[in-house]
């Protein structure tokens, strides 16, 4: 329907997911690779556990494209269960 594009204002994608293990974390602890190569910016804003973010984790985590950066509004770490 017309007039249905209002909402986002222009440049702001919508959110977006990614699931994936962490393949490095950079030493600020606002980014992380995951091992397809993401890169994922994580605002101030964003509330996690910075020692849960280590190699090898798998995390799940909504983001934004901002000015050509994956930037992070939500993340959530998966537990590591050993089996």
């Amino acid at each position: 329907a017309p007039g249905m594009q209002k909402e986002q204002a222009p440049g702001v994608q919508k959110e977006q997911e990614v699931q994936g293990k962490i393949k490095s974390v950079d030493p600020s602890g606002k980014e992380v690779t995951l091992e397809d190569g993401t890169k994922l910016m994580i605002p101030d804003k964003v509330k996690v556990k910075k020692d849960a973010l280590k190699e090898g984790a798998i995390i799940k985590a909504s983001y934004r494209e901002e000015g050509g950066q994956k930037v992070v509004t939500r993340i959530n770490v998966r537990a590591d269960r050993k089996s």
